[in-house]
C-alpha cells in the first residue's frame, strides 16, 4: 500500500465514490473537447468563458497523437478507468488494484506533461482540458490509501477476458467518438464547399 494508515472503510468509499465522479467527469470533458475543437462553417460548442476558451489548445501541434484528437484517447483513458475502478470497489481484488494504481498514476503523469504545454508553452488555458487535467490529480489524492506501488499480476482466466472486456468496450467508445468527429468535420466541409458553389453561381448570374 502507498499509506500505511488504514482508511475507515466509511471513509474509502467515499474517496472511491468520489474518484468515480472524478472519472465521469473526464468522460464528460473528453468528448466536450472534440465538440469545442473549432471547424468552419460547423457549430462549436463554447465553455462561455473567453478566458478559457479552448480554440488554442484544441488547433495547436499538441491537440493530436497520430492525427487522433486527443479527447479521442481521453474518453477510452477515463472510460476504462471508471469500469476499472468499479471492478475494484466491488471485488477489491488485487489485479484490478494493481490496473487502477498503474492507469492512475500514468493517468497523472500524462496530465503533467499536457498541463505543463498548455499552461507555459501555449500558454492557452482550456477548460475542457483542466477538467481531464484536475480529475486525474485529484484522483492520486484520492486514492493512494490503494494505490500499490508494487503491483501484483497475478490473474486468472476470468479477470483475462474481464479486462479484455474493458478494453474492447472503451475502444469502441473512442472509436465511436473519433467517427463521429470526423462527420462532423466531414458535413462542415461540404457546407462549405456548397456555400461556395453558390456563391459562384450568384457572381457568374450577376456577371
Amino acid at each position: 500500500m502507498a499509506s500505511s494508515k488504514p482508511k475507515s472503510p466509511n471513509t474509502l468509499q467515499t474517496r472511491l465514490w468520489l474518484a468515480l465522479l472524478l472519472a465521469l467527469l473526464g468522460v464528460g470533458a473528453s468528448i466536450a473537447s472534440i465538440y469545442a475543437t473549432p471547424i468552419p462553417s460547423a457549430n462549436k460548442l463554447s465553455c462561455g468563458l473567453e478566458a478559457l476558451d479552448c480554440t488554442k489548445a484544441l488547433t495547436s501541434e499538441y491537440s493530436k497523437v497520430a492525427g487522433i484528437p486527443l479527447g479521442v484517447f481521453g474518453l477510452f483513458y477515463f472510460s476504462f478507468w471508471a469500469m476499472n475502478l468499479r471492478a475494484t470497489m466491488r471485488t477489491g481484488e488485487p489485479i484490478f488494484n494493481t490496473a487502477l494504481s498503474m492507469v492512475t498514476l500514468l493517468g497523472a503523469l500524462t496530465s503533467l506533461v499536457l498541463g505543463t504545454i498548455m499552461f507555459f508553452v501555449l500558454n492557452a488555458p482550456c477548460l475542457y482540458c483542466m477538467i481531464t487535467h484536475s480529475s486525474n490529480l485529484l484522483s492520486v489524492a484520492l486514492l493512494w490509501p490503494i494505490i500499490k506501488l508494487r503491483p501484483d499480476f497475478r490473474m486468472s482466466r476470468d479477470h483475462f477476458w474481464h479486462f479484455a472486456s474493458l478494453i474492447a468496450i472503451s475502444a469502441l467508445a473512442a472509436t465511436a467518438l473519433y467517427f463521429a468527429n470526423t462527420t462532423r468535420i466531414a458535413e462542415a466541409q461540404l457546407k462549405e464547399t456548397k456555400q461556395q458553389l453558390e456563391a459562384s453561381q450568384v457572381d457568374s448570374l450577376e456577371w
